[in-house]
């Protein structure tokens, strides 16, 4: 336990969630980590409180794995917020990320898509326990194209967090679940996109570049699964071609990549 209460007060009080929200995220944090310090590994469902944001989640280990990733490393921060910002989370889960796109920029409209109908459930909890405007919900993957998809998860995950589209990463429960492009969301320019799609993120980048709509997203944070080293540079070029700047930061131990893309001339 004090290995776990060591590496929560580091996150409270240094951590970049802590830097860009200040001292309630720090209270909170410290509230949070310290009671699930104390319970380590509890698979029960319960709710977590945080920046006046109530997020019920049915798997505590989970919701807070998915709270440090989304509030403590703060990998969907916006390099720019607009008074009203347009975002869209592909992968939402059960809502941290909305919950921390909402803590960010409270006016911000926020389109939030998720495959599972298990972890959208959890999703429209946490939105409606909220009572959060602005926010439209759609069950569905996103993915190449329009159709079904095939998605491996580990039994009772309710909260998704094994999801993917390869059956030796994500687990033995398959389910076929309604498939929609990316680019038919888009109708206009887009601030933000947040795109945590299981392996298709290639295919995804593909379509906004051969539609035209990748022109009109002005930031991207994509999740690049570790398939082919070749496939992750020729997405990077898609985005530099579209005149975007890119960063990438490899994670080795989940072989996965987080790609930051920004508009050079996003004003």
């Amino acid at each position: 336990m004090m290995r776990h209460a060591r590496a929560a007060i580091r996150n409270a009080f240094f951590s970049d969630g802590a830097r860009l929200f200040g001292w309630r995220f720090t209270f909170d944090y410290l509230r949070i980590a310290l009671r699930v310090a104390r319970t380590w590994g509890q698979t029960t469902p319960g709710e977590m409180q945080l920046l006046g944001f109530r997020i019920p989640y049915p798997n505590q280990s989970h919701a807070f794995a998915l709270l440090h990733e989304v509030f403590v490393h703060t990998p969907y921060k916006m390099t720019k917020i607009t008074s009203r910002p347009r975002i869209i989370d592909c992968g939402a889960n059960i809502g941290v990320s909305v919950v921390f796109f909402k803590a960010c920029a409270p006016d911000a409209s926020v389109l939030a898509i998720e495959a599972l109908p298990s972890t959208f459930a959890c999703l429209e909890r946490v939105v409606a326990a909220n009572r959060l405007t602005h926010v439209e919900l759609v069950n569905a993957a996103i993915a190449g194209d329009d159709g079904t998809l095939t998605i491996y998860s580990a039994p009772g995950d309710v909260g998704g967090i094994t999801t993917s589209l390869n059956a030796a990463w994500g687990g033995s429960v398959a389910q076929t679940v309604p498939a929609r492009r990316l680019s038919s969301f888009i109708d206009g320019p887009i601030d933000f996109i947040k795109l945590d799609v299981e392996g298709a993120e290639y295919d995804v980048v593909d379509d906004l570049a051969a539609t035209g709509r990748l022109a009109l997203v002005r930031e991207m944070a994509i999740e690049c699964h570790d398939m082919g080293r070749d496939q992750r540079a020729t997405l990077v070029a898609q985005l530099e071609m579209s005149g975007m700047r890119v960063v990438v930061s490899d994670d080795v131990r989940a072989r996965t990549s987080l790609v930051r893309a920004e508009r050079v001339d996003a004003r």
